[in-house]
This record gives C-alpha cells, structure tokens and sequence, in this order.
C-alpha cells in the first residue's frame, strides 16, 4: 500500500511519463530512499543507457510500447518491483542474463 506522500510521486509520474531521480527529488523535496520505495511498490523499469538515470512505471511503459512499437521497450531494464532482491543495480544483472553469462 502507498502512502500519501508515495501515492504523489506515482501520479506525478504517470503524467510525466520518464523522469529522472533528480527530478522526481526536486518536485517533491524528498529522499532519494523514498522515490526508490515508491517506485519499487507501483513497479518500475530503468534505463539502460546513462546509468539507469532515468525511470518510468511499468503501466506507463506498457502504454508507450502500444503508441510506439517494441523498440521502446529495449532502452529500460527488466521490471524491478517489491519483489526484486537485487538491491538497486539489478540491471546490471539482467544484462548478464540476456547475454546468457
């Protein structure tokens, strides 16, 4: 469940469509540990490319991929989510994976 101060930055978000932690930070004047427990509850992906720098939620990636066609879709990394283990660099580990290594 998000909390009040969660619930925003998601609907921020939705509207924004890709943002970058800086941005999402000042909008808000909030931790960065916070954006990342907001993210991680509503699900999100990454990008590959500048350093994971950039973010965008699942549903909206979802949509973006509709209007634009897959190639969309290969400049963010797998979900992360509530349930993701990794610790906050899982791209790097799905990059290995990808590439069978």
């Amino acid at each position: 469940m998000l909390t009040c101060g969660e619930q925003k930055v998601i609907g921020w978000l939705r509207k924004a469509t890709v943002a970058t932690m800086k941005q999402i930070r000042h909008q808000f004047r909030i931790s960065h540990m916070t954006v990342v427990r907001a993210l991680k509850k509503a699900g999100y992906y990454a990008s590959y490319n500048y350093n994971a720098a950039y973010y965008v939620l699942g549903t909206c990636l979802s949509s973006m991929i509709g209007d634009c066609g897959a190639p969309g879709h290969s400049l963010f990394s797998l979900p992360h989510s509530a349930g993701d283990h990794h610790g906050g660099g899982g791209e790097s580990s799905s990059r290995t994976n990808r590439r069978g290594t």
